[in-house]
């Protein structure tokens, strides 16, 4: 789901404004609760999502996409570990893992990374799915 937003109304702005701007993250950044149930399964289950749950859940920024690189050095895993978490992951539908090719692999949120995290760790209540 993509939202559209208009550029800004300064003098220098509408210069360079060609057209709106559109955002690529999702406008809802938080998942079904199908989706919640099954990363809170995952999380319970698997040591290593366990572990990435609760180094995103401490983050302050979301980002759209992260390398299978960066999650290895967080994790102090093996990159094919990194990769099936990734797998997993998108089997549940929180986002797409990229395999590169020409660029390194990556995984890229469909929702806020954070709030995913909170989520599967519980720390997140049901009840704000409403604001």
């Amino acid at each position: 789901m993509t939202q559209t937003v208009s550029p800004p109304s300064t003098a220098f702005d509408t210069l360079n404004a060609q057209a709106p701007i559109v955002l690529a993250f999702p406008v809802d950044p938080l998942p079904a609760p199908e989706v919640v149930a099954s990363l809170r399964q995952l999380a319970l289950e698997h040591d290593l999502a366990r572990k990435l749950f609760v180094l995103l859940a401490a983050k302050k920024r979301n980002r759209a996409f992260e390398t299978m690189d960066s999650w290895s050095r967080m994790l102090g895993a093996d990159n094919a570990s990194v990769v099936k978490l990734a797998k997993l992951l998108e089997a549940i539908e929180v986002g797409h893992f990229a395999r590169g090719w020409r660029s390194a692999s990556r995984f890229e949120w469909r929702h806020a990374r954070t709030a995913v995290a909170r989520l599967a760790l519980g720390l997140a209540a049901d009840a704000d799915r409403k604001q």
